[in-house]
Order: structure tokens, then sequence, then C-alpha cells
């Protein structure tokens, strides 16, 4: 009853190549999870597990509003049970899948290369790890992948009632991503213009319901972001929606952190302490930012000690300081940001790989992400080529919802990894995970439509 109810859903008219996806997605979780015998968790899992003890035993002593409740809120749905959490986020990607397989058969028109395509992701080692891992990723895919699926369905509907209710439906879903991880309000932007084009494309009273359904898309996610800044206001006395930034952006700044001006000294002195551990600090500048990644956070007891300050108030001083930095070095900032956006389309690959069983697995496993992770950085730089094709035949106004659906997708890519890349210089391979999907259906479009790879099709 469950599966006839999701080929309904998703695909009507190609019910046996749904169930087909639902029949092997169940195997490879199935037979993944049975040779990963892994808790699933990570540096980052505890932080969430605290948010969510603290959400439910109401102990706020020694918060530092570092996290978002979205993820913490999944956690406890499923009581914190580990095994159960793998289970349902393997189930996030079979479903992600399913959409992908949806969204494509309409795009390309043919089940079949729509087919081979989910199999792709299904079969992507990368994200195997992921859904079995205690992390936002998995999450975070299901969420951004269902918005930009009702956003394709956004320009099939003619009914302006129906309109308003997709694209409050889209609002509420990015409202909980927002929830989940703050850099997605990036996302607001794309998925704002895509509404605002669609409704005047082709409805009647075009302003009005614009701005209906404008106003329902972006209400959650302001809803979301004042009310998470105001109570982190009650528990930090500050308004902010997490206190990562100012540590964040340090990642892209300590580079160069020895530049800080003297009124700055006293936490410039205590970063480079830390920092010096990793490498030279003779080094010719430019340089450091593949090893200094996470001293900031190294360095934090030490500031908090030092300074007085509360989690909060360090965070706004760190922010102060790495935007002067930024300013009076603008040059080296740009390059630290550089850097950040190329490891956002690297392609993940989060894992441990002890507890795999049986061991000549680990193997076959490292030697398969080889192969993957080369075609995943492939896929990312022939998306970006989509995208721009895609622009190019809006402006000649060629297929334009099309065309206008894949550069509208483009969009959501490069503008995430560079926001994403304006603030973070870590582990932005992995912040790019929940993207691969629409990499994957951009660069299948790509080749099979635009012949990225090959001459145009004569007409």
């Amino acid at each position: 009853m469950t599966t006839t109810l999701i080929t309904k859903i998703f695909s009507k008219a190609n019910s046996k190549s749904v169930f087909m996806l639902i029949m092997i997605g169940i195997a490879i979780k199935i037979l993944f999870l049975a040779t990963y015998i892994n808790s699933g968790w990570f540096d980052d899992s505890g932080s969430y597990l605290s948010l969510a003890n603290r959400l439910v035993n109401d102990n706020w002593e020694g918060y530092k509003a570092f996290r978002t409740p979205g993820y913490p809120l999944m956690m406890l749905a499923l009581q914190k049970n580990t095994i159960a959490i793998m289970i349902i986020q393997s189930v996030f990607g079979i479903l992600v899948s399913l959409m992908l397989f949806d969204t494509s058969n309409k795009i390309l028109k043919s089940t079949k290369i729509a087919f081979g395509i989910s199999l792709i992701y299904l079969f992507s080692i990368n994200i195997w790890f992921m859904d079995a891992a205690v992390l936002t990723e998995s999450l975070c895919t299901l969420l951004l992948i269902t918005a930009c699926w009702l956003s394709y369905k956004l320009q099939l509907v003619q009914s302006p009632l129906k309109l308003v209710t997709l694209s409050l439906s889209m609002g509420i879903i990015l409202g909980y991503l927002l929830l989940t991880r703050p850099n997605m309000i990036i996302l607001l932007v794309p998925f704002l213009v895509w509404v605002i084009f669609i409704t005047r494309w082709q409805l009647k009273y075009r302003t009005l319901i614009c701005v209906v359904s404008c106003f329902v898309v972006i209400a959650p996610s302001i809803l979301v972001y004042s009310g998470w800044s105001q109570f982190n206001k009650m528990k930090t006395g500050s308004f902010q929606y997490t206190s990562l930034l100012g540590y964040s952006i340090s990642q892209n700044t300590g580079g160069f952190m020895e530049f800080a001006e003297e009124t700055d000294k006293e936490l410039r002195d205590i970063y480079l302490k830390y920092r010096d551990k990793l490498y030279d600090r003779d080094i010719k500048r430019p340089s450091g930012w593949n090893h200094q990644d996470g001293t900031v956070f190294r360095a934090y007891d030490e500031m908090l000690e030092v300074t007085g300050l509360s989690t909060a108030e360090l965070s706004s001083e760190m922010l102060k300081l790495n935007l002067r930095l930024i300013l009076k070095h603008p040059h080296l900032y740009a390059e630290g940001v550089f850097i950040a956006w190329l490891k956002f389309g690297h392609g993940g690959w989060f894992v441990d790989l002890d507890p795999v069983k049986p061991g000549f697995l680990t193997e076959v496993y490292v030697a398969t992400w080889y192969l993957q992770h080369m075609f995943i950085i492939s896929m990312y730089i022939i998306s970006l080529l989509t995208m721009f094709w895609a622009g190019y035949g809006l402006y000649k106004k060629n297929n334009i919802l099309i065309n206008s659906y894949i550069f509208f997708l483009g969009n959501i890519v490069l503008l995430s990894s560079i926001f994403q890349a304006l603030f973070q210089n870590g582990e932005n391979a992995r912040y790019g995970i929940p993207f691969q999907v629409i990499v994957l259906l951009l660069s299948s479009y790509g080749i099979i439509r635009h012949r990225i790879l090959g001459k145009p099709q004569k007409k």
C-alpha cells in the first residue's frame, strides 16, 4: 500500500520504474548498513545531541548557541536512537532518488535516462556513508530536493490557489531547512525569484498572486530566524541566530591573522599561538588556509578565559576583528574564499572506515570513491557550464520554461557555494553534499540536451 502511494505521488505513468528504484534503494541500504557496523557518531554529532537534551530537559546552563534545532528535533522525534536515525536517513536517500527520477524524467522526457540518473545517485558511495552519519547532511538533502521538486511542479500549475499552496509548502520546507542549516538562508533569493518568474509568466492577476506567493515563501524563514534569534537572546543575552558566525569566518582570515591591528592584539596572539603549532609562521603570505582549519575552536577556551567574555560576546568580537582584517586585506580574503569555493564542488566523503566489516571492503570502498570523486568533480564543472548555457538560452528566448528551471537550479548551487565560502573554509566539501543531486541533474541535462561534451544536434 505504501509503495502504491509513493508511485502515485512521484510518477503515475512510470510506476514500474519507481517500484524498481525503491527495491534497489532498499537493497543497497540494507547491504551497506550490514557492513558498516558503526554508531554513526562524529565530532559534530555530540553538539546536536546536546541541544536535543537541552530542548527536552529545559536545561540551558552553559548554553553556547552554536547549533540550531532543526536536526535535534528530528533526533528527539526518533527518541535519540542512533539505529533509527541511520534507518530514517537511509529512507531519505531513497526518497531523494525518487524525486530526482520524477524531475529528470519530466525534463529529459526519457524514463530510461531518468532511471539511470537515479541509479547513479543511489550508488554514490559518499551518500551511503553520509546517510549513516548522525549529521545534518541527509536531512538537508531531503529538504532541499523536496523544495526543488515542488518548484518544478509550480510551473505546471494554472490555479492561483494551487500556486499559493505550493508556494507555502516550499516556504515551510525552506523554513525548516534554515532551522537545520543556517547558511541555507541564501536559498530564499533564487526561490523568490523563481516564484516571481512563474507567477508573472502564466497567471492572471499576477501582481496580487505574486505578492501572496512571495510572502508565504519567505514568511516561515522570517519566523524561524527571528524566533530562534530571540530565543538565543533570552538564553545568552545576544540576538544571534547562531554564535558560530564570528568563529567560522576565522577559517578564511586565519591564514593572515598576523596582520591584525595592535588593538586586536589579545585575540590575535592567542589565535596565532594555536595556529603556528600547525605550520611555519614565516611562510610567505598568503598561505596556510588548508592547515589552520579549526584553529579558532582550539583557541576558544583560552580566548574566553583571557577576555572574560561570554561565547556570544566573543563571537561578536571575533566577527569585528575578521571584518577589519577583510577590509584591510581584501585580496587575501578573496584567495581564501576562492579556495573554499573550490572545495565545495569536490564531493565530500565524510567517513570512518574502521568499523567496516569485513575488512577487505575498506579497499573496495576507497577504490570506488576514488573513481566517483573524479566523476563528481567533473559533473560539478559541467553543471556550471549547463547553467550558463541555459542562461544563454533564456537570452535567446529558447525553451523558456525548461531553461529557466535549469538556470534556477544552477543558481541554487552557485549562490550556495559562494555564500558558504564567504564564511567557511573547513569542511566545505561535506557542506556541498546536499547539492550533489542538483549537480547530477544539471550535468545530465547539459550532456544530453545542450551537448556540453559534444557537438549540438543538427536541426
